[in-house]
């Protein structure tokens, strides 16, 4: 998104449509994790679960492990926002 200047993005983690299966909601976790926004939500349906606490162990510990990255990246995401937001840029932007 930082090619067309789109700089605060973020996915529909764990989406709204259908049931997810544990391991891809993980995953979801963490490529959200790193976005500039993180959102986990989704319906209130007792089929489409968001709760982190309320899947298995192992899910539950990956996802908590993502939530822990982020919070220690919250001064280089912060800086970079900021950075973004002084210069008109992207807070993200391609490796390379």
């Amino acid at each position: 998104a930082a090619n067309v200047a789109f700089g605060y993005w973020s996915h529909d983690i764990g989406g709204f449509f259908d049931r997810v299966e544990p391991e891809l909601y993980v995953r979801w976790v963490q490529l959200g994790s790193l976005s500039p926004v993180f959102r986990a939500h989704g319906f209130r349906d007792p089929l489409h679960e968001r709760r982190f606490w309320l899947f298995d162990e192992a899910a539950f510990v990956a996802m908590r492990s993502a939530l822990r990255l982020r919070a220690e990246l919250v001064p280089h995401l912060y800086t970079a926002a900021r950075a973004a937001y002084d210069g008109g840029g992207a807070g993200g932007r391609a490796a390379g």
